[in-house]
């Protein structure tokens, strides 16, 4: 089976959405992901242009996806693409917000009785008005590991460091470096009851191995832009510091000051060098991820960890062993708009108070909420949710946990469209 992926398609003549019975004939795309012969397309602008407006609006009650649809190979035929890929969901976004709010304005109301509030059906409409508002894709940190490349680390007065790092060279790497500070407003300040840590410059280390940049620092930041939604971004990783810990050595919790022009995060790479502790907690809007640097040195594989500068974040001490790591300043290169950290807690406060006002009203049974796009059983996860999905789904999960709900990531079936079984749709059980 050939690959449609990136091509844009048009739907052949004949072809009816089996639910609504909407003609799709002529329908245009890009194909954002295919399994087998069913392919998953994004519509482009003209098409959003001239959409029904009956269809957009039943999707949207139903809790469907309009600006996506999936249909398979021998429905559609290749054609040139009719419009900007990067545009077409921001024009689907901004349908979204119109019809959120037109479906607000629309519910009816039969009016509340005295001292009771609005209808379950106008909170509804006012949840899914409030997630529609919810832009943007990506998660505030990305963890991950990469197959070891040796990077023929030199130091300016030691020469090569072998790798895994030993305790030997550990210590030798602490006699050429410093005790690290720390800003503290417009001042820095070195206290090792706050950070305890050594640092040498970026300008006393090297890299002989010219496949380190190639294959692993160009492969991490591949993926870091994936996880971070930022995968149209021009962006830098530029070195700043080798960090060495060494038993003991910690860093309390802290968010990153601006270390250069256009700086927007901080990736940290663990080089291989057995140790323990040292964990690595990044925190943002009440939501925590962690990990060990230590647990890859027995695996010979690079780990790293990359996040926004306005997450905070602490590496807790380590109980043996040294913890050596490079760390980078994620920089963008371009310079349409400033890459932020997805933020969505005041929608996510919102929808908290209508889930409460939601159980005063009698609604005891369990919610669901569907998402945008379909998944397979394989990629079924919260990091791997599309575009704006994820940080729809982290808003609900975080405003149940707010307002004392259960809520959990689930997938449901039968779709709209397609062969039963197929594709999941998230949803969340509230």
């Amino acid at each position: 089976m050939k690959s449609f992926i990136g091509k844009t398609v048009r739907v052949k003549a004949g072809i009816t959405d089996k639910d609504t019975g909407t003609n799709l004939s002529g329908w245009c795309g890009r194909v954002n992901n295919q399994k087998g012969n069913m392919l998953e397309i994004e519509w482009d602008s003209p098409t959003l242009n001239s959409m029904p407006p009956d269809f957009i609006r039943n999707s949207m009650l139903e809790g469907y996806e309009f600006a996506s649809y999936f249909l398979e190979a021998s429905d559609v035929e290749l054609i040139h693409g009719r419009s900007r890929p990067a545009q077409d969901p921001k024009h689907a976004q901004a349908l979204k917000l119109k019809y959120a709010e037109l479906l607000s304005a629309e519910s009816p109301d039969e009016g509340p009785q005295p001292g009771q509030g609005p209808s379950l059906q106008k909170i509804g409409a006012q949840l899914l008005k409030t997630l529609s508002s919810i832009t943007g894709s990506g998660a505030y940190a990305a963890i991950g590991e990469m197959p070891f490349t040796h990077p023929g680390l030199r130091i300016e007065g030691l020469g090569e460091i072998g790798l895994p790092i030993n305790a030997l060279q550990a210590r030798a790497l602490i006699d050429k470096a410093r005790q690290a500070p720390f800003g503290k407003g417009s001042q820095t300040i070195t206290d090792t009851a706050v950070r305890n840590t050594w640092e040498i410059d970026a300008n006393q280390v090297a890299f002989d191995n010219p496949d380190w940049i190639s294959d692993c620092l160009d492969g991490i930041l591949t993926l870091v832009k994936r996880e971070l939604g930022i995968e149209e971004a021009k962006v830098a990783a530029n070195l700043y510091k080798l960090l060495i810990y060494e038993p003991g050595g910690f860093f309390l919790p802290h968010i990153d000051s601006e270390k250069e022009p256009g700086m927007f995060g901080t990736l940290i790479i663990g080089l291989p060098s057995a140790h323990t502790g040292g964990e690595l907690l990044i925190r943002f809007e009440g939501q925590e991820m962690r990990t060990a640097f230590g647990k890859a040195a027995s695996r010979f594989t690079i780990p790293f960890a990359a996040f926004y500068a306005d997450c905070e974040h602490e590496v807790k001490p380590v109980q043996s062993g040294y913890r050596v790591c490079l760390t980078y300043n994620l920089v963008q290169k371009s310079k349409k708009g400033t890459l932020r950290s997805p933020q969505f807690g005041a929608q996510s406060a919102t929808i908290a108070g209508l889930l409460r006002q939601a159980s005063t009203q009698g609604a005891d049974a369990p919610v669901v909420i569907l998402l945008g796009h379909q998944y397979t059983p394989a990629n079924f996860r919260l990091s791997q949710l599309k575009l704006n999905d994820r940080p729809k789904a982290e808003a609900l999960l975080a405003a149940a946990k707010n307002a004392g709900f259960m809520a959990q990531l689930g997938a449901g079936d039968p779709l709209p469209n397609g062969p039963t079984g197929t594709r999941l749709r998230p949803i969340l059980p509230v």
